[in-house]
């Protein structure tokens, strides 16, 4: 197996890494960072070096840029977005990687590209949905506000899965696809799973919005004193309270035949078992 390295803030090293190659995935760039700075110098101008660095190279089939629903932000009202709703994002991380995938759509006359969106992806080896499941087997049941907040997931290995597909359909160059596991959640019904799962009957914790913003307001803070990458954000905290984070994902399913496998009460059994093998929860 041959490995190529490469950094998103060093172009010579990505005409390294890209040079000749058919197929490039691009999944780089950062969740969480100190300041909001790092998020545009990777997600945004990363994705600007790497285009830079194919177009000087090679002549790839395709490009497939692995996005975030985070870069179109949370709907409105209780149905999910699709593909052509405006994006509006309300994290620094959301816009920086909107920023990346306009850099894709303008050059899509010269490189084949797909944007992939996934919304929150979960699996063995997650660290971003741990906090949730240790809250749970705790015998803690959050829930911001009534818990009717609906959500759309995927697990990794759907995700995965329609990357590749969306990798070599025709009918997918120069578009955008939302992929999903297929099914809504409500915030209630994620915490009913994972009491379910773990065996925890648990104690129902209503955390006011305001609250809940205080402390990612409290949290930002106190890493910025220590020169460490904060856990949780005030923006964070925004984003993780609004109402609407369902997107659908019928046009991968129409055109390149996206069929996921795995729901949140299965995928919510693995993740679980990984994690208590592993000693996290």
């Amino acid at each position: 197996m041959n490995f190529r390295y490469g950094e998103l803030r060093d172009i010579e090293s990505l005409k390294k890494a890209v040079a000749g190659i058919d197929y490039i995935f691009h999944l780089g760039g950062v969740v969480k960072a100190k300041d909001k700075q790092t998020f545009f110098e990777v997600n945004h101008l990363g994705t600007k070096n790497l285009l830079k660095a194919i177009l000087e190279t090679g002549n790839p089939k395709r490009l497939i840029y692995v996005s975030s629903q985070a870069a179109v932000g949370p709907g409105k009202g209780f149905e999910p977005i699709d593909e052509d709703y405006p994006p509006n994002p309300v994290t620094t991380y959301g816009r920086s990687k909107l920023l990346g995938e306009k850099e894709i759509n303008l050059l899509a006359d010269r490189i084949p590209a797909v944007i992939v969106r996934p919304p929150a992806v979960y699996g063995p080896g997650d660290k971003e949905i741990l906090t949730f499941f240790k809250a749970v087997n705790y015998g803690i049941k959050p829930y911001f506000g009534d818990g009717e907040s609906i959500f759309s997931l995927i697990y990794v290995s759907d995700l995965a899965e329609g990357i590749i597909q969306a990798a070599f359909s025709e009918k997918s160059i120069g578009k955008t696809y939302f992929l999903t596991d297929g099914s809504l959640y409500k915030w209630k019904e994620l915490i009913g799973i994972l009491s379910a799962v773990l065996g925890k009957k648990g104690v129902k914790v209503k955390i006011p919005v305001s609250l809940f913003l205080f402390l990612g307001t409290l949290s930002e803070n106190t890493a910025k004193l220590f020169g460490k990458i904060p856990m949780l954000t005030r923006e964070k905290a925004f984003e993780l309270t609004r109402s609407n984070w369902a997107c659908s994902s019928k046009r991968a399913m129409e055109d390149f035949g996206y069929s996921p496998k795995i729901n949140f009460a299965d995928g919510a059994k693995i993740t679980a078992q990984w994690y208590k093998d592993k000693g996290w929860i």
